[in-house]
């Protein structure tokens, strides 16, 4: 009994055991993926850095681009959120502004799923 508070505990300080932090962001992109597949996101991206009509997710993550205004921006979290809910905000150089808003289509927690899905593709 102990144990289990100690664990109940730790996941609610955000102290989980790595195990369960591991299963975590598998079950994240799983599940990321899944959304990725049920919205038909693969008909313009890549995930092994061929092009299509959008830029391929492989590498993305963490890495920095250059927009069609001249612009240079980092890819993080909130870049990717913004590029899925309002993606002519910020248009990617050689590319056509054609992607639509899924604002209003995804669930916060599905936009974090898809976030970690993207980020696992370096």
């Amino acid at each position: 009994m102990q144990r289990f508070l100690l664990v109940v505990a730790l996941a609610a300080c955000g102290g989980a055991p790595k195990s369960g932090a591991t299963s975590a962001t598998a079950d994240a992109i799983a599940r990321g993926r899944a959304v990725v597949d049920n919205k038909g996101c693969q008909v313009c991206h890549t995930v092994d850095g061929s092009q299509r009509v959008g830029p391929t997710w492989k590498g993305l993550w963490n890495s920095d681009v250059e927009l069609a205004d001249g612009k240079r921006l980092h890819v993080d979290a909130a870049y990717l959120r913004r590029s899925i809910i309002t993606p002519l905000a910020d248009i990617v150089v050689g590319f056509p502004p054609t992607m639509p808003s899924f604002e209003g289509q995804l669930k916060d927690s599905e936009l974090d799923d898809v976030i970690a899905y993207i980020q696992s593709l370096r």
